[in-house]
């Protein structure tokens, strides 16, 4: 399990690194969601795109790598990271976003869709 190395670099409790990563996941669902939602509602597929997709990527690596050339620049992605209050709202919005996809959507129909438009 990867989760288990994280600790090693960052000096925290293992269990930690698992909260870390188990709300990692779970954002991921709730990107997921909100991807079908954007789409049931306004027929818009949001990785299509391109620009924004990069302006998403180029931001994120700003962010990420800006502390290592800028030396006022906090470093805080430990700090959010590892906060309880953003492993709970995480994991709370994550298990609702699972519990929406698996019961209330067609996502049978929205594949399909989605594979007709391309």
């Amino acid at each position: 399990m990867p989760c288990w190395y994280v600790p090693a670099f960052i000096d925290t409790p293992p269990i930690q690194a698992i909260y870390a990563a188990a709300s990692a996941v779970l954002c991921r669902v709730v990107w997921e969601y909100i991807h079908l939602f954007v789409f049931q509602r306004t027929g818009w597929i949001i990785i299509r795109s391109v620009a924004l997709v990069w302006a998403v990527i180029i931001i994120g690596y700003a962010a990420a790598y800006s502390p290592l050339f800028v030396e006022r620049m906090p470093v805080f992605g430990s700090a959010i990271l590892f906060s309880p209050l953003f492993i709970i709202i995480s994991m709370l919005a994550g298990l609702f976003s699972c519990v929406v996809l698996l019961t209330r959507t067609d996502p049978d129909g929205s594949v399909l869709l989605l594979l007709e438009r391309d």
